[in-house]
């Protein structure tokens, strides 16, 4: 195998890798969602159901995605993230700087190490993730990727 051809092997590796994350990120949105309603509902009055347990599964879900989608966008050279492939990309560039990815990217922090420092920001707020336009932002980043038109 000639050096291009390694090039091009890995290539095809990262952007496979890229789309798997990209999906699950997709899954776990769509499960926030869920679990944001299922919440709502237990925290009614009239609910006879412990809102603790479902609390808890949608803020493990909720850092999930915070920490995969900020790692989408991880600037670290040894990562495999669009930035270490796509930086250049006029599109890419655009998602990177949209208000959603911003916040999750400074959110990440409040419950990524230095949390002391940054407590001052609060804890993300799922409300704000799911009415954002995250969706079509991850819907970007597959179309980004060869193949992905039909994403």
């Amino acid at each position: 195998m000639n050096n291009n051809d390694k090039y091009i092997a890995e290539k095809i590796s990262i952007d496979g890798h890229l789309r798997y994350l990209v999906e699950n990120c997709q899954i776990a949105l769509q499960k926030l969602a869920s679990l944001s309603t299922e919440l709502l509902d237990c925290e009614r009055i009239d609910s006879p159901r412990d809102p603790k347990p479902i609390g808890d599964l949608e803020r493990m879900v909720k850092d999930y995605l915070i920490i995969r989608v900020t790692g989408l966008f991880d600037e670290k050279p040894y990562t495999a993230s669009f930035e270490a492939v796509y930086s250049d990309n006029v599109k890419y560039n655009k998602i990177k700087n949209a208000e959603i990815i911003q916040y999750m990217k400074k959110m990440r922090g409040t419950f990524v190490a230095h949390t002391h420092k940054k407590l001052s920001l609060g804890f993300p707020d799922s409300r704000k993730i799911l009415q954002s336009d995250l969706a079509h932002q991850l819907k970007g980043l597959l179309q980004i990727l060869p193949s992905g038109q039909d994403a």
